[in-house]
């Protein structure tokens, strides 16, 4: 029997050894999609107008990053909440399709000052930190208040992907976050400066944070999602209590989720959040969510922004997810040298939380983040947020693992439907009749569905378990329905 090849001519009489690589073939499991992921958020006012990004395009619409971090300084400038996103992504996966989009910003910017007195008497260093990333200065004896916060201001904005700008009149150093609203808070809240060494005359104190003063909409972005495939979304609202189907966050973003993942609409679609707050309002927030579809992502007052714990996790999920649709997070970040995990340590070590803690997030819904004892973090598990029914504890939904894995067995088996449709449906033939040319039938169904599950257990990558097998056959129904076409 001849073997054809791709390009090669059966007749070429030239000797040689062949080959072809034809992965996602035949009866493989089916094809799958690839998992992107979704960024939303704010960008600088001074870039583009109030209604469109540095490019021209408008709020609430989602693009597709195709010039890496260049593009997203372009559209959404420097100091952007996007821009700290989306380094946060790439940073955990490198690979992974990125899709983002703005909305208006809040209201209010936050401020805080950073006061020197008395001139410096020695050689010093001043440390300035934000995102958990610090800047020195160096201060030479006799400088100035002035000249010290004047040389700290520059050092600040010279970095270019924080959040914040500054500012100084005489020896106070102001420093402002880049966008309005009150999400924008957590960067200044976090931040910090001081002399690496105690001795120096100069001295540095923080103020009082002013917060801002109300958050955005994410109403319109959210209606906007519906019409694109995003597997991964961030949602980056800084939440401590229940969220809310009408709380223009991600209250709303879940149920907008929820109905797509409907039998109606049948999309596939997991929601990713963060948390910075306490143990106890994570769990608050994810049990308010309560869905297997959806993440809570937990660093207790840590320097990154909820967002960004959003968006590297969600990423670092994607980035196994590609290889192996079945695989979990637990102890990600100290499995292998190659791990990419960057969430930063606290500053305050008793802020890494406890083995006590772990269990009660992982109990209610939440995937908390681990630190080891020289400060590398890890995930814990992943966990998706589903914790409740009728209010009682069910861990059913509980492994992290597990939407994807539903959703690929989705994905294949659809992929598989269409390659044996028929242009037309009727019920199973009866005993010994023949079927008719052209017609699917329940049963043919029913045999795809028995030879995925196999396959899913089977193959090289299996995503479903060999005891789950005889309970899932047993619970196959196929049956035709006037609504179908």
């Amino acid at each position: 029997m001849a073997i054809s090849l791709t390009g090669i001519d059966l007749n070429t009489p030239l000797p040689g050894m062949k080959r072809e690589l034809a992965p996602n073939r035949g009866s493989s499991g089916g094809a799958t999609t690839a998992r992107a992921l979704f960024l939303g958020g704010n960008k600088m006012a001074s870039t583009g107008t109030s209604t469109a990004d540095g490019i021209g395009t408008a709020n609430d619409t989602p693009v597709l990053i195709t010039g890496g971090e260049d593009e997203v300084v372009q559209r959404y400038g420097y100091h952007s909440e996007l821009l700290d996103l989306y380094r946060a992504a790439v940073s955990a996966n490198p690979d992974v399709a990125i899709w983002t989009a703005f909305v208006q910003l809040g209201t209010g910017t936050a401020t805080v000052d950073f006061t020197f007195a008395t001139a410096a008497d020695r050689q010093g260093v001043v440390r300035f930190t934000c995102l958990g990333e610090n800047i020195e200065v160096a201060v030479a004896s006799g400088d100035s208040v002035t000249t010290v916060a004047t040389n700290v201001k520059n050092a600040i904005n010279a970095q270019l992907h924080w959040p914040v700008v500054a500012s100084n009149v005489a020896g106070v150093l102001t420093v402002a976050a880049a966008m309005a609203g009150s999400r924008h808070t957590w960067p200044i809240t976090q931040s910090r400066c001081a002399f690496t060494k105690a001795g120096n005359a100069m001295t540095v104190s923080k103020g009082s944070v002013t917060a801002g003063s109300a958050d955005d909409d994410w109403t319109n972005l959210i209606l906007a999602l519906e019409s694109y495939d995003i597997y991964h979304q961030v949602n980056p609202k800084n939440i401590t209590a229940a969220a809310t189907s009408t709380d223009n966050g991600i209250g709303e973003h879940l149920a907008a989720i929820t109905d797509w993942v409907s039998p109606s609409k049948g999309k596939q679609a997991v929601l990713h959040t963060g948390q910075v707050g306490t143990p106890t309002q994570a769990t608050t927030v994810a049990t308010s969510i309560n869905q297997w579809y959806a993440f809570h992502w937990h660093a207790e007052n840590n320097d990154w922004t909820p967002g960004m714990i959003a968006a590297h996790c969600a990423a670092a999920k994607a980035y196994l997810e590609a290889s192996d649709r079945g695989t979990h997070m637990a102890f990600y970040g100290t499995r292998s040298s190659s791990d990419r995990f960057y969430v930063p340590d606290p500053f305050a070590k008793t802020d890494r939380s406890t083995k006590t803690e772990q269990i009660i997030m992982l109990n209610a819904g939440v995937s908390p983040i681990g630190f080891t004892g020289s400060g590398k973090p890890y995930v814990v598990w992943d966990v998706t947020t589903k914790c409740q029914t009728n209010s009682q504890s069910d861990y059913r939904a509980r492994p992290g693992h597990m939407p994807s894995a539903l959703f690929d067995f989705w994905e294949s088996t659809q992929s598989e439907a269409a390659s044996i449709q028929q242009p037309k449906i009727a019920e199973d033939p009866a005993q010994g009749e023949k079927p008719l040319a052209g017609f699917n039938y329940p049963r043919d169904y029913r045999a795809l569905l028995y030879r995925m599950i196999d396959l899913k257990i089977d193959n090289g990558a299996a995503t479903l378990a060999r005891a789950s097998a005889c309970a899932l056959t047993s619970a196959l129904f196929a049956t035709t329905s006037s609504r179908t076409s």
